[in-house]
């Protein structure tokens, strides 16, 4: 137990990103597009939303539902089945991954390390 890491060194060191000259090609559920930053609007109108909106995709999200559509289709299940499958899925979200010290190398997150 003495090998209990609660706080790892953090990022690592990277170079300072530079903005990319011209449009940036985004894959959005709704098909491609392609994003410019305005260097000189104090705020934008889409922001990082179609790089999030990317990386659900890459990460295998298929669709968005809302919040009222949820708590609907939840009101339809049978309680003791609705409570198993979101503890299932709450718990599998939350539950801590041991990783071995030499791979926290270049982790950002400040997760429950055991070495």
């Amino acid at each position: 137990m003495n090998d209990l890491i609660l706080h790892p060194m953090g990022e690592c060191d990277t170079a300072a990103l530079v903005p990319v000259a011209g449009p940036v090609a985004v894959d959005t559920f709704g098909g491609r597009i392609h994003v410019e930053w305005d260097s000189q609007a104090a705020v934008t109108l889409l922001g990082q939303l179609p790089f999030f909106t990317e990386f659900l995709q890459v990460s295998g999200m298929s669709a968005v539902v809302s919040e009222d559509s949820v708590r609907r289709n939840f009101g339809k299940l049978d309680e003791t089945a609705g409570v198993q499958w979101l503890q299932d899925h709450l718990g599998y979200c939350v539950a801590p991954v041991p990783v071995h010290r030499s791979e926290t190398a270049c982790v950002g997150q400040q997760l429950l390390f055991l070495g």
